[in-house]
């Protein structure tokens, strides 16, 4: 009887290959399109927002004390970094 015949693995296609993503970020933009170019993603950059600091906005820290004033029911904060900027801009 002849001897089973092997067949040579596949390449193993990275889990992204084939796909375009956009990094919108700009802070830490390129650790994350480094991760996702490993597993196969060609990646364009493109920033659509830029963080800027605000420790001395006058019209941020008035808006804020009006905003303590009248005790709203929700406040929703969309990222970590600008909530952590607002409450050091707030506090002077």
């Amino acid at each position: 009887m002849a001897a089973p015949v092997r067949l040579a693995a596949p390449e193993a296609v990275p889990p992204l290959a084939g796909f375009t993503v956009a990094v919108t970020a700009s802070r830490r933009a390129e650790e994350l399109g480094s991760l996702l170019e490993r597993r196969g993603a060609r990646v364009v950059y493109a920033p659509a927002i830029r963080i800027i600091p605000l420790e001395d906005d006058t019209e941020l820290l008035a808006v804020t004390q009006q905003c303590i004033a009248t005790q709203p029911d929700v406040v929703v904060a969309t990222t970590g970094i600008g909530f952590r900027g607002w409450v050091e801009a707030a506090e002077g």
